[in-house]
């Protein structure tokens, strides 16, 4: 995965007095970042009736690995 974030935002636009005389500086924001990273998940799910097709039992886990963080195993399990 590649992130790209460009921003450049003028806040305030510089002033000058009647007579062309410098009273306050712009303030502008101008930021350039970028990441790069591999992603990888995986996604487990079942389910089943039981007592005469009147209750569905379900279970679900994922797992989530990536290269941004400092383990290379696998981040987060969620068990729902």
């Amino acid at each position: 995965m590649k992130y790209d974030a460009k921003l450049f935002n003028t806040i305030r636009q510089e002033s000058k007095d009647e007579n062309g005389n410098f009273i306050e500086p712009s303030i502008v924001i101008n930021s350039e970042s970028e990441i790069d990273f591999l992603k990888a998940g995986a996604y487990f799910h079942t389910s089943k009736y039981t007592l005469d097709d009147r209750l569905l039992v379900s279970a679900g886990v994922r797992s989530d690995i990536n290269s941004f963080t400092n383990n290379n195993i696998v981040d987060i399990i969620q068990i729902k």
